[in-house]
C-alpha cells in the first residue's frame, strides 16, 4: 500500500480563512497527511488542534498599511515566517500547499513558490485580499467563491467553486438546528457578512432590529 501524500493546507486570523481550510482539510483526511499552518495566537489553532491535525506555526500578523517602523518589524517577522516555512517544506516534503489567502496563509504560499512546490489558492470574497492578488499568478490552480473576483485574478486556472462547507452543516435538518438554538417558536432572521463588509453590515442590523423588533413581536 502506498503512503498517503502529504498536503499543507494554510488560512488563518478570521473564520473566512480559516473554515474553508478547513473544510477542505476534513475532505482530504482520509486521502492524505494533513499539516496545518497557521498562527499559534488566533483562532485557527483551537479548532485545528481540536480536529487533531497536525499545526506547524508560523509567527505572523496583518501587515501595517502605512510606512513606519511597525512595518519594517513586520517585513522581519514576515521573512523569518517564510524561513519556517521553508523548514517545514523541506522537512516533510508537501506534494501540494493549498492556501486560503490571508496574511497567515503568505509564508507557507511563498515557501512553496521558492522551493518549486505546486499551490493552490481559494479566496472567499468577492474582491479578493492582497495575498491572492500577488500569489495567484504563480498558482496551479485558483478557486473562487464569487465570479466578480475573476477580474482581480491573474491566473489561467481559475473556477468559481462557491465556498467549500463543511459536513456538519449538511448532516442537520433546518428543525433540529432551530432546536438546537432554542428557537422553535420565535420568528428568526439570519444575518450573514464578514470581512470588510462586516462593520456596514453590523451598523445597518442595528439599525432595523428595533422596527423590526416592534413590527413583528
Amino acid at each position: 500500500m502506498k503512503d498517503k501524500p502529504t498536503i499543507f493546507i494554510a488560512g488563518g486570523g478570521t473564520g473566512g480563512h480559516i473554515y474553508p481550510a478547513v473544510a477542505v482539510a476534513d475532505y482530504m483526511r482520509c486521502d492524505a497527511d494533513i499539516f496545518y499552518v497557521g498562527n499559534p495566537k488566533n483562532l485557527e489553532y483551537d479548532i485545528v488542534t481540536q480536529k487533531n491535525y497536525r499545526f506547524l506555526p508560523v509567527n505572523i500578523h496583518g501587515m501595517p498599511r502605512k510606512v513606519s517602523f511597525n512595518l519594517v518589524l513586520w517585513c522581519f517577522q514576515l521573512i523569518i515566517a517564510i524561513l519556517n516555512c521553508l523548514f517545514y517544506t523541506m522537512r516533510y516534503r508537501p506534494k501540494v500547499v493549498f492556501g486560503t489567502g490571508g496574511y497567515v496563509s503568505a509564508p507557507a504560499l511563498i515557501a512553496a513558490k521558492l522551493l518549486f512546490v505546486p499551490y493552490v489558492m481559494h479566496d472567499c470574497d468577492s474582491n479578493p485580499g492582497l495575498v491572492t492578488r500577488k500569489l495567484s499568478p504563480g498558482a496551479f490552480g485558483v478557486s473562487l467563491a464569487f465570479e466578480k473576483a475573476k477580474e482581480y485574478i491573474k491566473n489561467k486556472n481559475i473556477q468559481v467553486n462557491g465556498n467549500p462547507i463543511r459536513s456538519e452543516f449538511k448532516e442537520i435538518t433546518k428543525e433540529q438546528a432551530r432546536k438546537d438554538l432554542h428557537l422553535d417558536n420565535k420568528l428568526t432572521i439570519c444575518i450573514m457578512g464578514g470581512s470588510q463588509g462586516a462593520k456596514s453590515i453590523n451598523s445597518a442590523t442595528c439599525k432595523i432590529l428595533k422596527p423590526l423588533s416592534k413590527e413583528y413581536n
